[in-house]
């Protein structure tokens, strides 16, 4: 690959434009490693390449829609028996529940993608509010397939606090 480079020359003040090889396998050796030098260009190339997918890649396989359905009553027993074990009758703690919904929303995951449906993108989210007083309002917006995306949901509320799961099955094409 060549690129023109434009020059000036200090004698005449013209400008000389000339051809510059660019070796390609080289550039593409050096997008790995982190410039010393900080420059914007290494800082993009860096943090391109750091965006890659780490894991194997499915093969498409040409399918529209899922072989079989979203079971959503199955993952909202599974949110309901997670919130049930680890929250029980616990007391609401603005700075342990960041880390309680963090840690309830990635048990219902791994859970629900333990039911097989491999197909399925899974999202799970949580939320923890103290029950003295007070009113939720949660919206949710995205695109997806009527026909073949869901969601579950549970409310769960102990008197001291409410925690509310939410998990989205996002069919992959």
């Amino acid at each position: 690959m060549s690129t023109a480079v434009r020059r000036q020359s200090t004698d005449t003040g013209r400008v000389n434009l000339r051809r510059q090889s660019i070796d390609v396998n080289r550039v593409a050796s050096n997008i790995s490693k982190p410039s010393m030098d900080g420059t914007r260009a290494a800082m993009i190339l860096t943090s391109a390449q750091s965006r890659l997918p780490a894991g194997p890649r499915m093969e498409n396989s040409y399918r529209l829609e899922p072989e079989k359905a979203f079971p959503t009553c199955s993952v909202k027993k599974i949110i309901q028996s997670v919130f049930e074990e680890m929250i029980g009758d616990k007391e609401y703690d603005p700075a342990e529940s960041t880390l309680l919904a963090a840690k309830l929303a990635d048990v219902i995951k791994h859970r629900v993608k333990e039911l097989g449906h491999t197909r399925y993108k899974i999202v799970a989210t949580v939320a923890i509010g103290p029950a003295a007083m007070s009113s939720v309002a949660m919206v949710s917006r995205c695109v997806w397939n009527p026909n073949v995306d869901t969601f579950a949901e549970y409310a769960y509320q102990n008197g001291k606090l409410y925690v509310i799961g939410l998990v989205y099955g996002l069919y992959l094409e």
